[in-house]
């Protein structure tokens, strides 16, 4: 008899403890929906904020262009976009000229040293720089060149990814990197050389 109810006992634990169990497997499921959602949401909050330091950014580097471009440049502004797309239209493809008018930054200034001839600095800025970003500054800086304005390829934030300064130096593209500079005079020689 007491062997028979310490049996009933049992059993009545063990489902009471299963219950228990598939209890915190739900509540751990809902935790596990929650940390997800939660990720997701975090990771759209940082996209954005990236976004708004960039933006940030662009207007800092236009503001303050000499203070970042007035070794090398003078009477330095924001570039003419109408006159750029205007030319641009006549010798690059559609494509290619919405693909330049994506450029973050497009400012002009002349060169203090050697011919003082005008040139194009074509910006892609972010936060945290990317190999992307020095890839866009570069094929764009090409296209505007291409359609005959002497560009050089610039990119511009406050700290970058691992790859990035490699990338630059391969691609002839100057960083811009929380007030400093980097790899200016091999970009600045290498592409107006290409567009002499």
């Amino acid at each position: 008899n007491g062997l028979i109810r310490g049996q009933e006992e049992l059993r009545a634990s063990v489902a009471e403890l299963r219950q228990t169990m598939e209890g915190l497997a739900k509540a751990v499921e809902r935790l596990i929906e929650w940390q997800v959602l939660a990720e997701q949401r975090f990771q759209r909050i940082e996209d954005r904020l990236g976004q708004l330091i960039g933006w940030r950014l662009e207007e800092e580097y236009a503001k303050h262009a000499y203070a970042y471009f007035g070794t090398y440049l003078r009477k330095i502004r924001r570039a003419d976009l109408e006159e750029i797309f205007e030319k641009a239209t006549q010798k690059l493809s559609l494509t290619e000229v919405k693909d330049l008018s994506r450029a973050d930054l497009i400012l002009k200034g002349q060169l203090r040293f050697a011919d003082q001839r005008e040139v194009y600095l074509v910006m892609e800025v972010a936060a945290t720089l990317d190999v992307n970003d020095v890839t866009r500054a570069s094929r764009r800086a090409d296209l505007l060149s291409r359609a005959g304005f002497p560009s050089i390829p610039v990119v511009g934030g406050e700290k970058m990814a691992a790859a990035v300064e490699d990338s630059a130096r391969e691609l002839d593209v100057a960083i811009a990197l929380d007030g400093g500079l980097m790899g200016w005079e091999a970009a600045f020689q290498k592409r107006l050389k290409m567009t002499s």
